[in-house]
């Protein structure tokens, strides 16, 4: 998975936190974090309301779910409705 601030091509962080964690915790080192064998499905993004915790979930071609939790700042968008147009 990566995390790469599309401005300055670097890690993304939020402050000095990087937006991936390493898996014993701290910042991670690359602008990637690998998940684990196989081939992954699209990300899905989830934020919680009540926490304001944001995670994306990830399931390889193993059956394996990982879910990563996201540091992101700023006013995220959500989207309350939706209809699709022929």
């Amino acid at each position: 998975m990566y995390a790469v601030d599309y401005k300055t091509g670097f890690i993304a962080a939020s402050g000095d936190v990087t937006t991936l964690s390493a898996d014993g915790g701290g910042n991670i080192t690359e602008r990637y974090k690998e998940l684990g064998v196989g081939l992954p499905s699209k990300p899905v993004f989830y934020r919680d309301l009540s926490t304001g915790l944001s995670s994306i979930m990830v399931q390889t071609s193993d059956t394996t779910v990982y879910v990563e939790t996201v540091t992101l700042t700023g006013k995220l968008w959500g989207i309350g409705s939706w209809r699709t147009v022929d």
